[in-house]
């Protein structure tokens, strides 16, 4: 008798225990593929605010004509180009011409259009890289029962949860609208060049080719041909890319429950 109403004093604490070993090892794990998510979205955003956003290529290619059918199989090659990358901060003009291959960095204009779809898109690729070091900070802090639990006696586990649902809302809303405001940038070029008829201010991405005459060079003729090509490059790719990882997050921190403590088991709260 006495053997059963110890096992019967036992059971709940051993239970409680149990419980709280099962829910802490669910936390942990939902809480590193949450913190893992975060890293990667600061990563992509950090390189998003490096790296180019936009480029117009436009390359001259010479090419034997095909009626002198011996040269003609040497094929074509770049006479010269002229290669524009637009950042969020300014644009890199990358040119060569005779051989020679120069690199200039120039700062928007305020006073375009232009100048301001870059930095509204700026902005919202910070909010999105701040709040995500923010609650990469707060989650990796959370894997620390002692500053856990104190901030749950403080806030409440269900405000904590909410409040970091709600961050992961907030930041994938900026990742949307950087990336869909970009779009905008087709306009902004026919904006600031109102005789604009061919290029990114007509199409958001395409490319198109034309000849351009003929040269002769050491009594071979070749035929020059202009080829443009413009569209997004890696910052704005890098921005689609975050905004499943976003959603993604805030799916998993959703599912996630703070454990509680051994203490407030009995409390019924729910969190």
């Amino acid at each position: 008798s006495s053997t059963l109403n110890f096992t019967h004093v036992r059971t709940p604490s051993v239970q409680r225990l149990v419980v709280k070993m099962a829910l802490g090892l669910s936390f942990r794990n939902l809480n590193c593929f949450a913190v893992s998510l975060a890293t990667v979205i600061f990563a992509l955003s950090v390189a998003a605010t490096i790296v180019p956003w936009y480029q117009v290529d436009q390359t001259f290619l010479q090419s034997p004509t095909s009626s002198n059918t011996l040269n003609s199989a040497v094929g074509s090659s770049t006479l010269n180009f002229t290669r524009l990358y637009y950042d969020l901060e300014g644009v890199t003009t990358e040119s060569r011409v005779n051989d020679i291959t120069t690199n200039d960095f120039n700062e928007y204009d305020s006073s375009t259009d232009v100048h301001e779809i870059f930095k509204l898109v700026q902005a919202f690729v910070l909010v999105g890289l701040l709040l995500s070091i923010i609650i990469g900070v707060f989650l990796t802090l959370a894997f620390f029962d002692g500053v856990r639990n104190k901030l749950m006696f403080h806030f409440g586990a269900n405000v904590l949860r909410l409040s970091v649902i709600i961050v992961g809302i907030v930041m994938l809303l900026s990742l949307v609208i950087a990336f869909l405001t970009f779009l905008g940038l087709t306009a902004a070029f026919d904006n600031d060049n109102p005789n604009c008829s061919l290029g990114p201010c007509q199409k958001f991405i395409d490319e198109e080719q034309s000849n351009v005459g003929t040269i002769t060079t050491n009594s071979i003729e070749y035929t020059l041909t202009e080829d443009q090509k413009w569209g997004p490059d890696a910052g704005w790719f890098l921005t689609l890319a975050n905004i499943p990882l976003a959603l993604l997050f805030i799916i998993v921190v959703a599912l996630n429950r703070f454990p509680v403590p051994v203490d407030s088991m009995g409390s019924g709260e729910a969190l």
